[in-house]
């Protein structure tokens, strides 16, 4: 027992394996936690959804955005979009994030406004986009089915 009233841990090396005899406390998780027991249930990795699907090959969703500098070079030296070709970083690093859709929307929309400025010359009223998507993301929710 260590001075809070609770049991330290305990370790058993076996060979090369090590094994934890852990105790459970419930005062340090929420309702209805309950402990695994299984010992590779502290090896597994919950599945976020971000991956690839099983049986099909591509991506992680980080891909794009460590990759983006390089697009950005690519771009630029290939069509010569090296005015508003960075853009796409920013764009990738928010597509990586994880965030629900309407907080993407709104995070894209100042990027949205820039390409159609720059691409476009459409300063002068593209501008509107970024309050729109704003009001839009506000009033959006999920239908009750």
């Amino acid at each position: 027992m260590n001075d809070n009233g609770t049991r330290e841990k305990e370790t058993e090396i076996i060979g090369e394996e090590e094994t934890r005899a852990e105790d459970y406390d419930p005062r340090q998780y929420p309702d209805g936690y309950k402990e695994e027991e299984s010992a590779e249930s502290d090896y597994t990795v919950e599945d976020t959804g971000t991956g690839p699907r099983k049986g099909r090959y591509g991506f992680e969703r980080w891909t794009p955005a460590a990759l983006s500098p390089f697009l950005y070079v690519l771009g630029g030296m290939a069509f010569g979009w090296w005015a508003w070709g960075w853009v796409i970083i920013p764009v990738c690093g928010i597509y990586a994030a994880p965030m629900d859709f309407k907080t993407r929307l709104v995070a894209l929309s100042p990027f949205i406004y820039v390409l159609g400025g720059m691409a476009f010359g459409w300063w002068a009223w593209a501008w509107i986009i970024i309050p729109i998507c704003g009001i839009l993301s506000a009033g959006m929710h999920k239908r009750a089915r």
